[in-house]
């Protein structure tokens, strides 16, 4: 499989960047957290989310409309996952908060390497 190629990267739906997507949900929670804000706070993920596809507009980045849709529901749902394993005690909710983070930097840094790999 070639990771350079555009159509797994751009699909109408879901597609590889919908991994950094998703995993923005947890991560960005880690972060906020480092920086000072409660766990009640995390709402602010979404609106980021949701800024970030008006950024994609804004310089032009071409996707369906339907992939920016499940780009911010993908964000809430890790969101939703959560609060619910919160909720429910789970105990390696940092590891998973700093993994998350990992693979949203990893697959982030991929998916724009394979970018630039293809425009230049």
């Amino acid at each position: 499989m070639n990771f350079t190629n555009i159509e797994i990267w751009e699909r109408a739906f879901i597609d590889l960047w919908s991994i950094p997507h998703f995993f923005f949900g947890f991560a960005g929670v880690y972060l906020l957290q480092k920086i000072g804000f409660k766990k009640n706070e995390a709402f602010i993920i979404t609106v980021i989310a949701i800024l970030w596809e008006f950024v994609e507009v804004f310089v032009k980045i071409e996707e369906a409309l339907t992939n920016r849709f499940v780009d911010v529901l993908l964000t809430i749902s890790a969101l939703f996952i959560l609060i619910i394993l919160q909720k429910k005690g789970f105990k390696r909710i940092n590891k998973l908060l700093k993994w998350s983070l990992i693979i949203f930097i990893a697959v982030s840094v991929f998916g724009w390497a394979a970018f630039l790999i293809r425009v230049l």
